[in-house]
């Protein structure tokens, strides 16, 4: 929807919105979708075209078909991520459409807003989530036992995805991959620029119809002779995209670090970690410690350039892993604060201060 009687600027290139209505059941749920009113309202100033399921969706239609047409005909979505859009069976439908369609459109526009004090790197937070969501299983099994009633294509779509226990687990990955508006922060003057230079500078993307006529236009050409030169610029173009892929999985973060702290342990200090890993096996993790100066401290046989290197077994899931060898590093330091940081391959994924009260080992 658009100003009547002007042509939208992304005219046939609507933006979608994915959020949760503002719901009196909870405090902290009562004003979590007042952002949506306050960008349609400036999306209307602006001469924006939008689609919203309570303004465009009759009596008759299929939720389903919409949540279907946000993963899969959207070219951008503005999501708002609350505490009550992860407890929304149709918010969690959305969400894997829009995770599935990124597969065949990468370059689709997702404007990721955060409404509340919620936490997805909070470990305890998610084993609530996935607490709530094998109630709903076990609620919608006895249904299905009992035959009450038959499922929704909304509530089918949630037991084929195991009811959302596997996307709860995915959901800091995917929040954290993306730049966010904080809704409690958040300029929307410049949340809507971005969305009108986005359509002005972006063209459309090209039509089925249009690749038909150019594939009609490419068989009707005269057949030009092979050339041996195009051959070796697509097998170096393999080799390239062989070795990149290669050095990209090497690369990635293959695990979460949720939480990071100096711990006593058998009479040593060791270094906690709190995680998530999609698989079981051991990673090799670099830590820099520096002194309350900023200093880095070398040990006798610390690696070139850290403090420590050592090789960490995770277990597929949730878990915690003691990382030894601090004492030696701490060992006759003075009181202060002293600040860790935690390095896979050659990139930083933590850091934490820890405060040394005392000199260990005097």
């Amino acid at each position: 929807m658009a100003n009547k009687g002007k042509t939208p600027i992304n005219a046939g290139r609507p933006v979608y919105f994915s959020y949760a209505r503002n719901n009196d059941t909870k405090p902290e749920w009562r004003h979590i979708s007042d952002c949506v009113d306050i960008i349609i309202k400036k999306f209307q100033q602006e001469n924006i075209e939008y689609r919203l399921d309570v303004r465009d969706l009759i009596t008759g239609d299929r939720i389903s078909g919409f949540e279907k047409e946000i993963g899969h005909k959207s070219e951008t979505v503005v999501i708002v991520f609350s505490d009550r859009y992860f407890r929304s069976m149709h918010c969690m439908n959305e969400l894997i459409q829009i995770q599935k369609s990124l597969k065949t459109n990468p370059n689709k526009r997702l404007l990721l807003i955060k409404c509340g004090d919620f936490n997805l790197a909070d470990m305890h937070y998610i084993r609530d989530l996935e607490k709530f969501w094998t109630a709903k299983k076990n609620e919608y099994d006895e249904i299905k036992f009992h035959r009450i009633r038959e499922f929704s294509s909304t509530e089918k779509a949630a037991e084929a995805s195991g009811y959302y226990l596997d996307k709860i687990r995915e959901l800091y990955s995917f929040f954290s991959a993306y730049n966010y508006f904080d809704a409690s922060k958040g300029n929307w003057d410049n949340f809507v620029n971005d969305v009108i230079k986005y359509y002005t500078n972006t063209p459309k993307p090209e039509t089925k119809s249009a690749k038909v006529a150019e594939v009609k236009k490419s068989v009707a050409k005269p057949k030009k002779k092979s050339r041996g030169w195009l051959w070796i610029v697509a097998a170096l173009l393999l080799v390239f995209v062989f070795f990149g892929y290669g050095y990209h999985r090497a690369h990635r973060f293959p695990f979460t670090i949720t939480s990071c702290s100096v711990m006593a342990q058998d009479g040593k200090e060791n270094l906690k970690i709190e995680y998530y890993s999609p698989q079981t096996r051991p990673f090799e993790l670099y830590i820099k410690v520096f002194d309350p100066n900023g200093n880095l401290i070398i040990a006798a046989d610390s690696p070139v350039g850290y403090s420590l290197k050592k090789y960490v077994a995770f277990e597929q899931g949730y878990g915690e892993a003691a990382i030894d060898g601090v004492d030696k590093i701490l060992s006759g330091k003075s009181a202060g604060d002293y600040r860790f940081e935690l390095y896979f391959h050659d990139r930083q994924i933590d850091s934490y201060t820890f405060e040394l009260p005392a000199a260990i080992g005097e």
